[in-house]
């Protein structure tokens, strides 16, 4: 496994606010690999051998369904975190809860789970970042409960657009109405009437395949409350 060239810019908020000495440490236990659309890094029920630290691209974790839509989004993974949940929280064979598949392509940084866990138990900024990522994903899987069962679909729509962008900021996203569909699991019909509303109030614009947003404060005043409460849980928990 070739390592990191560490001359670089290191684009994953987890490692990239670590002392230089626990980065310095962990260095060779991480190598880069590209993320490619629609790849499946994880399949439920999968063991975790190794966790990716996303730098530049967008992960969907899904959960599956007994119908057409197969599976529904249930989180975001981007800069800010990392592939692979349960290796931080199982001590022995680790094994994936849900489904996790590319939105959007980027890269990583790969590390296999044993030398992660040696990172957990000597690198003490490095296990915090790690309990405070594990306290955010909570936080944001609880809300998602609550938006799905109390939001309308452009509100809903606009949540998850003001996501992305946290995790991709100020990038045009190559989303596909019907791949946005099926992970707020809607019909398209419904996704295609949110966006369009979305677009006559100026905060996004939609052109072959990509959305770009256009006015993020009046984006926030569209979404649900949700996305407020989750900003201020990651407050709370920074």
């Amino acid at each position: 496994m070739s390592s990191v060239d560490w001359t670089r810019r290191v684009d994953n908020r987890l490692l990239r606010s670590l002392p230089p000495e626990e980065l310095d440490r962990m260095r060779s236990h991480i190598a880069p690999v590209p993320l490619l659309a629609e790849q499946v890094l994880l399949r439920q029920g999968q063991p975790i051998t190794e966790v990716l630290f996303v730098e530049d691209g967008l992960i969907s974790v899904q959960a599956p369904v007994a119908d057409k839509l197969g599976h529904v989004e249930i989180g975001l993974i981007g800069n800010e975190g990392l592939t692979g949940l349960p290796s931080l929280l199982l001590e022995e064979r680790p094994i994936s809860l849900h489904q996790a598949v590319v939105h959007v392509s980027g890269s990583a940084l790969r590390m296999p789970v044993q030398q992660l866990r040696v990172a957990l138990e000597r690198a003490p900024a490095f296990r915090h970042n790690c309990q405070r990522y594990v306290a955010r994903t909570m936080g944001h899987l609880a809300q998602s409960v609550v938006c799905a069962s109390r939001h309308s679909t452009s509100q809903r729509c606009a949540r998850w657009l003001l996501l992305a962008d946290d995790r991709m900021p100020g990038a045009p996203l190559p989303l596909r109405q019907v791949l946005l569909a099926q992970m707020l699991a809607v019909h398209r019909p419904g996704v295609s009437a949110a966006l369009r509303l979305l677009q006559d109030k100026g905060c996004i614009r939609q052109q072959r395949g990509r959305i770009e947003i256009l006015d993020r404060g009046e984006l926030e005043r569209s979404a649900c409350e949700c996305y407020r409460h989750e900003r201020e849980m990651d407050a709370l928990i920074s």
